[in-house]
């Protein structure tokens, strides 16, 4: 007999925007939680296993005079599988991420855009990255009456993107890594149509050509 019992949390509590003449802040709390009890048997033993998961983030976002706009964000995690059966060992381990991103809209027509995130996972085995940097960025410029916009973006510039994670079963612990992405770089162009109506003054419809 297998017996399964979940469950779920979460509370995300959101602060709105103040503002200060030209200066706009905003303030963000999530927190979100899991709590996983599974009954399994080993050797015609029956026993236990409950997995608890706990993901705590923070964000603070900034902008200037519709100028200038900046996103920071905090998101520890903290995991625990517990047996109850002396068996098996109980398992807790935890880390953390942070971000930061800049968009910049001088001088005007030119968009520059910069996201970092960083990442830290402190309870992987030897072989294994335990950190790593992800950073984009992106420069574009807007033309002919600001209906087109010429842009270029650089993904993964420091070439470190990759997916690590740890499972946890009745039987054993595994971490594993894969490539996520490889640096790559994307040119584009898009240009605004608008459509004004035959009759009276009917509404202007908006649309969107994007060539790659």
């Amino acid at each position: 007999m297998l017996m399964a019992i979940f469950q779920y949390m979460e509370v995300l509590i959101w602060i709105s925007r103040t503002k200060v003449g030209k200066n706009k802040i905003g303030y963000q709390v999530n927190l979100w939680g899991n709590i996983n009890k599974n009954n399994l048997f080993s050797n015609g033993t029956r026993y236990a296993i409950t997995n608890y998961d706990l993901y705590p983030n923070l964000g603070l976002n900034y902008n200037y005079d519709e100028k200038v706009d900046l996103d920071l964000e905090y998101s520890p995690w903290f995991k625990k599988a517990t047996y109850d059966l002396e068996a098996f060992e109980n398992q807790s381990y935890s880390g953390q991420r942070a971000s930061f991103r800049i968009t910049t809209y001088v001088p005007k027509n030119v968009i520059f855009g910069s996201d970092i995130e960083f990442s830290y996972q402190p309870y992987m085995n030897d072989g294994f990255r335990k950190t790593y940097f992800y950073w984009n960025m992106s420069l574009g410029y807007k033309f002919l009456g600001e209906k087109a916009t010429l842009q270029l973006k650089a993904f993964d510039l420091l070439n470190q993107t990759v997916d690590v994670w740890r499972t946890i079963t009745q039987d054993y612990v595994q971490d594993s890594q894969k490539l996520m992405l490889k640096q790559y770089f994307m040119l584009s162009f898009s240009y605004k149509i608008n459509k004004v109506g035959g009759k009276g003054n009917q509404p202007r419809r908006g649309g969107r050509v994007r060539i790659f």
